[in-house]
This record gives C-alpha cells, sequence and structure tokens, in this order.
C-alpha cells in the first residue's frame, strides 16, 4: 500500500518501509500479521513536537460560537502483531514555533483552508473547530495538542476528535471536547512501540 509519500510492502517474509526520510526492512516471517493505522504526526523524522498549528489561509471571520472544519496531518504507524515497528509520514514535515522564540510550543505545522465540512486530503484528516469569540475577529492560526485522538470510520477513513476553543487575537488555541465529529467511529488505541525506536528517538535527543 501507499500514501502520499509513505508505503508499506509485504513480500518473501519481510516488511518493507518508507517515506521521504527512510527506509527501512525488516523481517517479519510469512504469514505475519501486519496493520497500519493512522497516528499523531510527532514521530518523523523524531519526536519533538508537542502540538499542531494550522495555518488557515486564507483567514476566516467569526464571530460569537460557531465551527468549521480544517485538514490536518497524521503519521502512520506500522504494527506488527500488537508491536509498533515503524512510523512513516505521507507528506512532507513542517515544524514552527508557536509564541516566544524560547518557551513558546514547537508544533507539527501545516496549512489548511477553512471548510463547511469534513474534507479528505492524502495525509490529512479532517479535524472540526468549535469557537467561541466575543467580537468579530479573523482567525489564521489554529493550535491543539499533538496528541489529539483520531478515529477511523470503515477502511482508511480518518478523523480527528473534535476541538474548542476561544478566539484571541486571531488564534484559537483549541483542546479535545465533545463527542466525536461523525458518528460509526472507533477510536485508534496505542500499542507497545519498540525497543528500537524508542532508543533511536533517545540517540538523537543525546546529540
Amino acid at each position: 500500500m501507499s500514501v502520499g509519500d509513505a508505503f508499506v510492502e509485504v513480500r518473501g517474509g519481510e516488511l518493507r518501509v518508507g517515506d521521504r526520510y527512510r527506509e527501512q526492512v525488516l523481517v517479519v516471517g510469512e504469514g505475519a500479521r501486519v496493520e497500519v493505522v493512522p497516528t499523531h504526526p510527532v514521530n518523523v523524522p523524531t519526536r519533538v513536537a508537542t502540538h499542531i498549528m494550522v495555518d488557515v489561509h486564507p483567514p476566516v471571520v467569526v464571530e460569537g460560537e460557531g465551527s468549521f472544519w480544517v485538514s490536518v496531518p497524521y503519521e502512520l504507524e506500522v504494527r506488527v502483531g500488537d508491536l509498533a515497528v515503524a512510523y512513516l509520514s505521507p507528506t512532507k514535515v513542517k515544524f514552527a514555533v508557536f509564541g516566544e522564540v524560547t518557551g513558546g510550543l514547537l508544533c507539527r505545522y501545516s496549512r489548511s483552508r477553512a471548510f463547511e465540512g469534513p474534507a479528505h486530503e492524502v495525509g490529512k484528516a479532517p479535524m472540526l473547530v468549535r469557537y467561541e469569540s466575543e467580537r468579530t475577529a479573523l482567525v489564521d492560526i489554529v493550535v491543539v495538542p499533538a496528541y489529539t485522538p483520531i478515529y477511523v470510520r470503515g477502511e482508511g477513513e480518518y478523523y480527528y476528535a473534535t476541538v474548542k476553543g476561544k478566539v484571541s487575537q486571531g488564534v484559537i488555541v483549541a483542546t479535545p471536547a465533545g463527542p466525536p465529529p461523525v458518528e460509526g467511529v472507533r477510536e485508534v488505541r496505542g500499542v507497545r512501540v519498540a525497543a528500537r525506536i524508542m532508543r533511536m528517538f533517545r540517540e538523537v535527543f543525546s546529540e
């Protein structure tokens, strides 16, 4: 299978995975149960982001209470049985700092239009943003926690959890709130992460 820049291939007892940042081969044996699920966009090329920043372009005018949808990047977690063995990004990874350069939030950065309904794009999942604004405002940034839950409906239809926040100086800093944005979804649950992945992240941070 392939999604954007990411690919996963099982052949002859080997699992081949890759994206624009790395490729690797793992020996899994014949008949191994390989599953690919969406996960939070914080693992590629390494774990540094704590939040996701969506640059809403063009900006959207809001007033009072309301909502709009944006498209938010996700990554793919490759599982063998109940073990996560690789993380892949279907799209190019960019980072940005929200707030002060020192002490600000390091975010996975992405750009999206504001949509009236859920829009599915390659490597991105729709997120419903609910807002409260005391006055008419122009919103161009939405910031949410990187570990906002992700849901799956059917085969490969992904959604982020609904988030809610107040508008301040053109920014909505939102957190997960309320029920899933659509019916018939199930939340993607975490599994054990292979020790080699954890060693890789530790080695990067220690450099």
